[in-house]
């Protein structure tokens, strides 16, 4: 009886097109390249390439950019659809964890929006080489699915040390053990590639993660 209810819930959600709100996170100062996101890359700021293929996602609800830099605000402003949110001073510590700063936007938007969203992206600047296609993959597959979220990898990868190497075992991604002392040849191998990171709301907020 319970795996009939939950057919019959994932069936509906499938049926109903989620809202979706996409995080643009760009602070001002980086320890390694302050100012990176507004540096130009292919003569556009870095931040411009996420935005502009997210525009073009037919899933997202909303895009956001939230920053405590006003020249980054300045120029996600030209992008109309874009919505602002000023990042306060305590959310641009080193480290400081990208939940945090998700949520902000997240409270931010829905309060002052009347909207509730069903799941939450966070788009990288960083990762300018982002389609929007992969975009709407992910929501696609993360919508109407038993996961609670979603990311992007790169792989499959030859077997290495490296703490990161994940495997995919019934399309969830689980740690590879380095220790194991034999792996087949065969076995595939993936590492998170920073680019796109997705979570449905209630885990979200559940999570914190």
């Amino acid at each position: 009886m319970e795996d009939l209810r939950r057919q019959k819930k994932v069936k509906l959600l499938k049926n109903k097109k989620p809202k979706v709100l996409a995080v643009i996170p760009a602070k001002k100062i980086s320890k390694r390249l302050p100012y990176k996101n507004i540096k130009l890359l292919h003569g556009l700021p870095l931040i411009c390439w996420t935005i502009k293929e997210s525009l073009k996602s037919k899933y997202l609800t909303k895009i956001c950019v939230s920053s405590d830099c006003e020249k980054t605000l300045e120029i996600a402003s030209n992008y109309e659809s874009v919505i602002l949110v000023k990042r306060p001073k305590n959310l641009c510590r080193p480290n400081i964890d990208n939940y945090k700063v998700v949520d902000h936007s997240l409270s931010h938007i829905e309060k002052n929006n009347n909207l509730y969203f069903d799941i939450i992206l966070l788009l990288q600047p960083t990762s300018p080489i982002r389609s929007y296609r992969h975009i709407d993959q992910s929501v696609k597959n993360l919508w109407g699915s038993k996961c609670n979220t979603v990311a992007s990898v790169k792989g499959p990868l030859n077997k290495s040390r490296d703490p990161n190497l994940k495997k995919i075992k019934n399309k969830t991604m689980i740690p590879w053990c380095s220790h194991a002392r034999s792996v087949s040849s065969m076995e595939k191998f993936y590492i998170y590639n920073a680019s796109i990171y997705g979570a449905k709301r209630e885990y979200f907020k559940k999570k914190k993660n």
